[in-house]
């Protein structure tokens, strides 16, 4: 879900047959609006750059497009708007300014860990801010109002949209 170059010469070498593996679908870099977290993340905070990056990583073989959680709506929208103009998916994480609501109706075909569905099953009282901490945002699980899961998952599924629960996952070498 967060591709680099590492990720398209592992794929070359799997459809070559010099690497056994299965097939690799990667997405490129991760694009954010805020100070990024890996340092092949592309900073992405005017709606004008969106389509020269998404240009640049279909040219580099990337099947589709991560996004993550501090993306502007004005500049998600146009990654939604170029991506399904170059026929790439967009995927990831549902920008905080965006929301589930704007996810599922732009129809982003993956969101990953959830993101956005507690924001939409908090009560107003467990309300999270936006800086929280991995560990806050997964606390705050234990709090949500579960009479809504119902019709999320009925939204979810008419959208034809897919989570990806992301149980695991390796950085640099290390699993988590």
């Amino acid at each position: 879900m967060a591709g680099d170059t590492s990720h398209l010469g592992m794929r070359a070498r799997v459809a070559s047959g010099r690497m056994i593996g299965p097939c690799i679908i990667t997405a490129g870099p991760v694009v954010e609006a805020a100070a990024l977290s890996h340092s092949d993340n592309v900073l992405l905070e005017f709606p004008g750059a969106v389509r020269a990056e998404l240009v640049r990583q279909r040219a580099a073989g990337y099947d589709f497009v991560k996004v993550y959680n501090h993306l502007s709506r004005p500049v998600y929208d146009s990654v939604v708007a170029v991506a399904r103009a170059l026929g790439v998916q967009v995927n990831g994480h549902v920008p905080l300014e965006v929301g589930l609501n704007g996810a599922l109706a732009a129809r982003q075909a993956f969101i990953e860990h959830f993101r956005g569905y507690i924001q939409a099953l908090l009560p107003p009282c467990a309300a999270v801010p936006s800086d929280a901490s991995f560990r806050d945002w997964s606390i705050a699980w234990n709090r949500i109002d579960d009479s809504h899961i119902a019709s999320l998952v009925a939204r979810t599924v008419a959208a034809g949209v897919w989570n990806v629960p992301t149980f695991a996952f390796t950085v640099h070498g290390r699993s988590s």
